[in-house]
């Protein structure tokens, strides 16, 4: 889906005691056209003052805002429901419950991340998907005796495929962010050269990029074809 979202906002409040109320109006487009449209209105708390945010909430209501129904925009866009929210085991139940449910989280957080990883948009997809899945190996490398090997041990293959997939593009930009961190500290003389440097950091990071996508397109269609 392409979305065109224009944000307008205002603060309330002092510097103590302050919120950031936010109208998003988006735009779900088809060839330039406009097919949908919708707003949402977010209260965001700046510094810990939940009296302001409830005041805030009860005149918004009153002027006419209703509930939100906690979809991200895009599955608003493409009229998809919300998933279930993942609910923790008991006490009680049993450590194949609890494994799964450890496992899961996570595996929401790679599926989260996986669209910014190949737009390719923010570095911190990058990194949050490379934890998961390290995260992921963790669990199943300590979870071993409840687990078939023929199940865990190839899932923690594909998971390290994974994360070297991802090692790549998250040195470069741990690199390029380090390096433009310091660009304010370089003498005069040395910025051309400086400025040449990150270019060709930003040039690697851009062949890894396409050679990332190409991988996961290439493993996803790979899994489809074994599962048909």
């Amino acid at each position: 889906a392409t979305l065109r979202t224009r944000r307008t906002g205002t603060r309330v409040g002092g510097p103590k005691q302050g919120a950031e109320v936010v109208l998003d109006e988006v735009a779900v487009l088809k060839q330039s056209s406009e097919v949908l449209t919708f707003r949402e209105v977010e209260i965001e708390r700046l510094n810990g003052n939940a009296a302001l945010v409830n005041r805030l909430e009860k005149k918004l209501r009153k002027a006419g805002a209703e509930g939100h129904d906690g979809r991200p925009k895009l599955l608003r866009a493409l009229d998809l429901p919300a998933p279930p929210p993942l609910k923790p085991p008991a006490r009680r139940d049993s450590a194949g419950a609890h494994f799964a449910y450890i496992l899961a989280r996570q595996l929401e957080t790679l599926l989260s991340r996986d669209p910014g990883v190949r737009l390719g948009g923010d570095s911190d997809d990058v990194h949050q998907m490379r934890v998961a899945a390290r995260r992921m190996r963790s669990i199943l490398r300590e979870a071993r005796p409840l687990l078939k090997q023929e199940w865990e041990k190839p899932l923690r293959d594909r998971l390290r495929w994974l994360g070297r997939q991802l090692g790549a593009a998250r040195d470069l930009d741990v690199q390029i962010a380090h390096f433009k961190s310091q660009a304010d500290s370089i003498k005069r003389e040395d910025r051309a050269a400086f400025g040449r440097f990150v270019d060709y950091l930003q040039g690697a990071r851009t062949k890894v990029q396409r050679q990332l996508v190409r991988q996961l397109r290439r493993r996803s269609a790979a899994v489809i074809w074994r599962s048909q």
